[in-house]
């Protein structure tokens, strides 16, 4: 048996409505960002680096 445990999640654009579900129900902390994992041409990832920042501190 494999025991979990999860501090924290962050979500993209796309997150699964059910996983997003289970997390709330758990009262993991979860930072939703509006972006996509293979948007390679962001032209704001430096806030999005300073949201996670700020999340995980």
């Amino acid at each position: 048996m494999y025991v979990l445990r999860v501090n924290w999640a962050v979500a993209l654009h796309y997150a699964d409505p059910f996983v997003l579900s289970a997390l709330a129900e758990v009262r993991v902390p979860l930072l939703r960002l509006g972006v996509e994992n293979d948007n390679q041409e962001s032209p704001d990832s430096s806030s999005v680096n300073n949201a996670v920042r700020r999340f995980i501190e």
